[in-house]
C-alpha cells in the first residue's frame, strides 16, 4: 500500500494539477512547484502572494502525495 502523506501550496491561484516546469526561473531553489507539509507555512505565503495581486484571495492547494509510487518510478524532477 502507498504511503499517502498530506502537502500544501500557498498560492493566489488553484491548482488542481502541478505541472512540471511551470515555475519561475528565479526561485530561492529554482524552477520548480513548492510544497510544504506545514499548513501554517502554506497559508502565510498564499496570504503574502494574494497581497501582491490587486483582488487576489490567499487559497492553500491540498494533495495527497504517493510516496512509494514517486520513488518506485523515480521520476525526481
Amino acid at each position: 500500500m502507498d504511503k499517502l502523506i498530506t502537502i500544501y501550496h500557498g498560492s493566489e491561484n488553484i491548482i488542481a494539477k502541478p505541472e512540471y516546469g511551470k515555475g519561475r526561473l528565479n526561485n530561492d531553489f529554482g524552477q520548480g512547484f513548492y510544497v510544504t507539509n506545514d499548513r501554517q507555512q502554506a497559508i502565510d505565503w498564499s496570504i503574502t502572494k494574494a497581497s501582491r495581486k490587486k483582488n487576489a484571495k490567499p487559497i492553500v492547494n491540498v494533495y495527497e502525495f504517493g510516496v512509494d509510487r514517486f520513488i518506485a518510478e523515480g521520476d525526481f524532477r
